[in-house]
């Protein structure tokens, strides 16, 4: 316990006032301490995003909807209670825009779809007085009607996404460790780092 203690207070607690040419009042590693905690959630975070978008992509290859005929709907698919998901495709988040298609019931297009919904949009808007949205960006995808599907253009995109986007909790993990062991390794440097800054500058 004394150990912890004098690491505590000789490594963690290291304040740049303490160098009088540098002279903040900053506990530098307890800073850097809380950026390597928020990077590994970061990491998780990530890795649960990239777990979905893959579910995605692998139920789509594994429906073979490759066409509009094909084209399921996340019901079809049993992700319509997938909140995530559904976050990921209102925001025609990455790897998703990039790889699958979006059509409505009425067999429009993507851009048809989206400008459809648009104007829906606007004609509601002005009715009730308020301010019209300037672009299509701004418009949700009704996702009880909205069908997905991978075209043959996107469909080796969309394989390649998913070998190698998937999430992994192992990858995750290490990632984790590596950020940890990379700060402690700063941790144990700051004092002879800040000794050097403060010579120089003295």
């Amino acid at each position: 316990m004394e150990a912890i203690k004098n690491f505590y207070e000789d490594y963690i607690c290291l304040n740049l006032k303490d160098y009088p040419s540098i002279a903040l009042d900053v506990e530098i590693n307890k800073l850097l301490f809380f950026l390597a905690i928020g990077l590994c959630v970061a990491c998780f975070i990530l890795n649960y995003f990239q777990s979905n978008v893959s579910l995605f992509l692998r139920k789509l290859l594994r429906a073979e909807a490759f066409s509009e005929e094909n084209a399921k709907t996340l019901k079809d698919l049993g992700l319509n209670d997938n909140r995530v998901l559904a976050g990921l495709i209102k925001k025609d988040s990455g790897i998703i825009k990039k790889a699958v298609s979006v059509i409505g019931m009425k067999r429009l297009t993507y851009e048809e779809y989206r400008a459809a919904e648009l104007e829906r949009k606007r004609a509601k808007k002005e009715k009730n007085g308020e301010k019209t949205p300037k672009d299509t960006s701004t418009v949700e995808i009704d996702l009880n009607e909205a069908k997905f599907y991978i075209s043959d253009d996107k469909r080796s995109y969309a394989e390649h996404a998913y070998k190698n986007n998937n999430g992994s909790v192992i990858k995750t993990v290490l990632y984790s460790v590596l950020i940890l062991s990379f700060y402690l390794l700063i941790v144990f440097l700051m004092p002879s780092l800040l000794t050097a800054v403060n010579s120089i500058l003295t």
